[in-house]
């Protein structure tokens, strides 16, 4: 009975999130290159597109509504870290979405959930 509830609720945020993928609700760009990548010292990050992402986060103050933010202290930020360069480097388009919240700069700029290099 306990695999059932644990199915159950895993297929529910499942189709919740992929739900918000294809009603367009979450923030995104796609198409776009990479203008700069920041990294402070603290870890904290900023990628910055050459185009405003779409259905920015409420969070974010217009000054970044091309940036998303990540961590380098994460498994997650050393990758999107290492993709980011990467597609820079390479002069590559990318896709890339947002989590719809600030993370990393609380109230300045959207953190990102996934870097796409097309």
């Amino acid at each position: 009975m306990k695999n059932i509830k644990k199915f159950a609720i895993l297929a529910a945020l499942f189709i919740c999130i992929n739900s918000a993928y294809a009603a367009g609700t979450v923030s995104k760009i796609t198409n776009g290159k990479i203008n700069n990548v920041r990294v402070d010292a603290n870890g904290k990050g900023i990628i910055r597109f050459n185009k405003d992402i779409l259905n920015i986060a409420n969070c974010t103050e217009e000054f970044y509504h091309s940036a998303f933010s990540f961590d380098v202290n994460t498994p997650g930020g050393q990758a999107i870290y290492s993709m980011a360069l990467t597609a820079k480097a390479a002069d590559k388009p990318i896709m890339a979405y947002g989590t719809g919240n600030c993370s990393e700069y609380t109230n300045t700029v959207e953190s990102i959930n996934m870097l796409i290099i097309q």
